[in-house]
């Protein structure tokens, strides 16, 4: 009678207050995400996707966006100068979108070591005149100027920055 009650009940509560679809949802899930974060798996199918991606931008060299991605694909994987060019072509592409020039601006000084050029003080600047409020470009212009030893002009507009966050942000 227990070798008969017993599995019936535990099935029977599981039916009730598990999760039958938690099953099917993990699967789901691992077949979407390749691997975990982080892993050599992810990282392999990111080069490979930047990989065609590049290739495909050879062919049609006009597309800001395709660079944009390739960009980022090569920032994930560490390579800022290759990330640096993909970013240079989108903001030729792209004109004068401040967005592009301050992600651009930030590639630089990743690919530098995070020391600030003059091409990425110049795009961050530039950057500033169409969007004088944008929190991104004010950061970076703080710390460039930080970087020259400039400090109030650093403080300057480090303190625009924080007069745009919320009162209780981090």
């Amino acid at each position: 009678m227990i070798a008969i009650l017993l599995p019936l009940s535990v099935t029977a509560m599981y039916w009730l207050l598990g999760d039958p679809e938690a099953i099917h949802r993990t699967a789901r899930q691992q077949a979407e995400t390749p691997a975990v974060e982080g892993g050599n798996d992810k990282l392999a199918s990111v080069a490979e996707m930047a990989e065609v991606l590049s290739a495909r931008l050879k062919q049609q060299p006009d597309n800001p966006q395709g660079w944009i991605m390739l960009e980022k694909s090569y920032k994930y994987l560490k390579q800022y100068q290759q990330a640096a060019e993909a970013f240079r072509k989108a903001n030729v592409l792209q004109g004068q979108e401040p967005d592009v020039m301050l992600l651009y601006a930030d590639t630089l000084v990743m690919a530098h070591e995070g020391r600030f050029t003059e091409e990425a003080r110049q795009l961050i600047f530039k950057a500033l005149e169409y969007a004088p409020n944008d929190i991104t470009g004010l950061w970076l212009a703080g710390l460039a100027m930080a970087e020259q030893g400039q400090f109030n002009d650093a403080l300057r507009y480090l303190q625009q920055v924080e007069a745009l966050l919320p009162p209780d942000s981090e």
